[in-house]
C-alpha cells in the first residue's frame, strides 16, 4: 500500500492508493453510525438526559463531525491526486 508522502514504487512522485482510499471509506461507515448514535441519546431516545450529559454528548458529536469533515477532505485530495498521477501517466 502507498502511504502519503511515500516514494512511489514507480519512481514518481508521493501518491494515494487504492487502499488508502478504500480504508478512508471503511472508517467513514462507523463514524457515521457513532455521530446518529450520539445524536439519538442527545434527542432522548435512551432516556432523559441531564445537562452535563448533553455538553459531553455536544462534545462528543462536535469532535465526531470534524474528524469525519477531515477524513473527507484526506480522501477528497487522494482522489485529486490520483487522478492526476493517472492522467500523466496516460499523456
Amino acid at each position: 500500500m502507498t502511504i502519503v508522502g511515500e516514494p512511489d514504487p514507480g519512481g514518481g512522485r508521493p501518491g494515494f492508493s487504492v487502499e488508502f482510499l478504500e480504508a478512508g471509506h471503511s472508517l467513514l461507515t462507523p463514524l457515521t453510525t457513532i455521530i446518529e448514535a450520539i445524536h439519538l441519546a442527545e434527542d432522548g431516545a435512551l432516556g432523559p438526559v441531564t445537562k452535563e450529559q448533553q455538553d459531553f454528548l455536544r462534545s462528543a458529536r462536535e469532535e465526531a463531525q470534524r474528524l469525519s469533515v477531515r477524513l473527507n477532505q484526506l480522501l477528497d485530495r487522494a482522489k485529486a491526486v490520483a487522478a492526476d498521477d493517472h492522467r500523466g501517466r496516460t499523456s
